[in-house]
C-alpha cells in the first residue's frame, strides 16, 4: 500500500534490500518490473480482500505464486500455485475443498514478533 507515514511502513521499507512503492502503478507496469527484477516467487497476502491487486497475479508475474497469511481461505484461482497454511487454518478434513495445493506449515503459519 501507499506510504501512510507509520512506523510499520518505515520498518518494512528499511528492512528490505530493495524497496519500490508501486501502489500507484498499473498492473502491467508492476508485472514488467517484477519480470525485469527476475523475481521467482510472488506472495499474495491479500487474497480477495480490500485493496487486493489480484490482476498482477492473474498476469502471471512470477514463475511461482503463492497465497499466504492475509486471506487463509482458498483462492480457487488458476494463478495461485500453492496456499501456505497450517492444520488450524486448513483442517485436514477440509483439504479437498481447496482449489490449490496446500503447503502446510507443521505448527502455525502466523509469524509474530515476540519483542513487541
Amino acid at each position: 500500500g501507499k506510504n501512510d507515514g507509520s512506523c510499520w511502513y518505515a520498518r518494512v521499507e528499511a528492512s528490505a534490500e530493495h524497496f519500490l512503492d508501486v501502489s500507484s502503478w498499473p498492473a502491467d507496469q508492476i508485472v514488467q518490473q517484477i519480470v525485469a527484477d527476475r523475481i521467482h516467487i510472488a506472495v499474495n497476502i491479500n487474497g480477495f480482500t480490500k485493496g487486493s491487486r489480484n490482476e498482477i497475479f492473474a498476469l502471471r508475474c512470477a514463475p511461482l505464486q503463492v497465497q499466504f497469511l492475509g486471506f487463509p481461505g482458498t483462492m480457487a484461482a488458476p494463478w495461485i500455485d500453492y496456499l501456505i497454511a497450517d492444520p488450524v487454518s486448513a483442517p485436514p478434513e477440509m483439504h479437498a475443498c481447496y482449489g490449490e495445493p496446500l503447503a502446510l506449515m507443521p505448527h502455525c503459519m502466523v509469524p509474530t514478533d515476540h519483542m513487541q
